[in-house]
């Protein structure tokens, strides 16, 4: 790695690169603009880039190792973080991700301390309102609202429409998931990791979500099924905020 992030230094629009706090070979790439960004990328494409590469879409490969490069402009991050935690206003599914990112991810190079200050400025505790927001915005989803996810996947299952099953499954997981998560007032990195993270929990409540969470990722033939397993799941849910009160 330290050849490449030497390489990756001497690109005066880089500001900022990261390592993934769970997976050591995925660097996020920082510039200030997106503008910086299409640079920092056609530069790491070009084919004079000063080392023995291979690159495919966002993967590079140096002495046999092969890294995922994110591409991220600090501007773009900033304007999320701030609707995120200063406004309040919820993502369909992880909402704290980024933020997760930025707090745990550790620094392999940073110009001018750019991103520790940037940093600072996000190190905050988890507000209620936001926990309300992310619930809020969850329960209508969930719902039986007739523009609710609920109710499209109810409608995707009586009209055997396979692809909009698999499309819309995931999604309610990650709402799902995101609720779960500020109920406790914690952070994550993905939806996979905190599936992970459930799976390992020795709490019981954790245990039967992650435990349901599984059987819905199964994607059942018959709604019959499936509904049950949607019921337990947001039941649960209803059951951790209860228990906020």
């Amino acid at each position: 790695m330290h050849k490449l992030l030497d390489q990756l230094k001497k690109i005066d629009a880089i500001t900022a690169i990261t390592m993934d706090q769970h997976h050591d070979h995925t660097l996020s790439v920082f510039g200030h603009t997106k503008h910086e960004i299409h640079t920092i990328k056609n530069l790491i494409n070009n084919v004079n880039f000063p080392l023995n590469h291979d690159v495919e879409e966002d993967a590079i490969t140096v002495d046999h190792e092969m890294y995922t490069i994110v591409y991220q402009s600090m501007d773009d991050m900033v304007h999320q973080l701030n609707r995120t935690l200063f406004e309040h206003i919820p993502s369909l599914s992880c909402t704290t991700c980024l933020w997760h990112h930025l707090l745990y991810d550790p620094i392999l190079f940073d110009r001018h301390d750019h991103y520790k200050k940037i940093q600072k400025r996000f190190t905050l505790s988890y507000k209620n309102r936001l926990t309300e927001r992310i619930i809020d915005q969850g329960l209508h989803l969930l719902s039986d609202h007739p523009q609710s996810l609920y109710r499209k996947l109810t409608q995707a299952y009586r009209n055997h429409q396979s692809f909009e099953i698999m499309r819309l499954t995931p999604i309610i997981i990650g709402v799902m998931i995101d609720m779960w998560f500020a109920v406790k007032q914690q952070t994550y990195p993905s939806v996979q990791h905190a599936i992970d993270q459930l799976s390992i929990s020795k709490d019981s409540r954790d245990i039967d979500f992650h435990q349901q969470l599984s059987l819905m990722m199964i994607m059942k033939d018959e709604w019959t099924d499936q509904r049950l397993v949607c019921d337990r799941l947001l039941f649960l849910l209803k059951q951790e905020i209860e228990s906020m009160k």
